[in-house]
């Protein structure tokens, strides 16, 4: 009841669709099954832009969590180049609960990568909380990035969403729930405009990104 607007109404006695439901099941019963031939003319032609791969900083974080993360490396899929923190142990903390965060980070910067192809590996344990990591990449700014969140909407997912200009938008979705105390190995390759994320070496996600606004531009507009 607490969503605004909902299809389908109900009470104690009832349930019933409102007219926005009506309008979607008279689309869905009354398919159109004739295709009418359009031409235009006159148009300029529209401006090719170039696809830029997804570069910019990385971090790691936590939604109403604690976590640890550990082994990780930057690896240039391309070079074979490697920036390693494998000796890092580092905590994160954003519970809901500010006093229970102590000293530790909300977010584990890894600084920024130019590269257009790499993958990111690392390890991560969830130590409190009842939902799970969040991955950034791809970033220009708090308001336009990229993000990998693993444990989400009530810790039963696993997204990865953009952000431009504020707005968020899915781009692909699977079920998922992060368990405390248990390390996960995750991976993150991307390629260009592809995105594949790992779980224990399973692939989870396969995604091409073609977003209208491009990242880099958004950054250096």
């Amino acid at each position: 009841m607490n969503w605004k607007p909902d299809l389908i109404w109900f009470n104690n006695h009832e349930v019933y669709g409102t007219a926005n439901y009506n309008v979607q099941k008279l689309f869905m019963n009354h398919q159109g099954d004739q295709l009418l031939e359009i031409k235009a003319n006159g148009f300029t032609v529209p401006e090719e832009r170039k696809i830029e791969a997804i570069t910019g900083a990385i971090s790691l974080g936590v939604d109403a969590s604690a976590a640890r993360y550990s082994e990780i490396t930057l690896v240039n899929n391309v070079t074979g180049e490697v920036k390693t923190s494998s000796e890092l142990s580092e905590e994160v903390s954003n519970l809901p609960d500010p006093a229970q965060n102590g000293t530790a980070k909300r977010t584990l910067e890894l600084g920024e990568t130019e590269w257009e192809s790499y993958t990111l590996n690392f390890k991560a344990t969830r130590t409190a909380g009842n939902k799970g990591f969040v991955f950034y990449f791809g970033k220009a700014d708090g308001q336009n990035h990229l993000y990998w969140e693993l444990g989400g909407w009530q810790n039963q997912d696993s997204i990865v969403a953009s952000i431009i200009n504020g707005r968020n938008s899915v781009l692909t979705h699977s079920m998922f729930t992060v368990e405390t105390d248990v390390e996960y190995d995750l991976k993150l390759e991307v390629s260009g405009r592809h995105i594949r994320t790992y779980i224990n070496g399973e692939l989870i996600i396969l995604r091409r990104w073609a977003a209208v606004f491009l990242m880099s531009s958004l950054s250096n507009p």
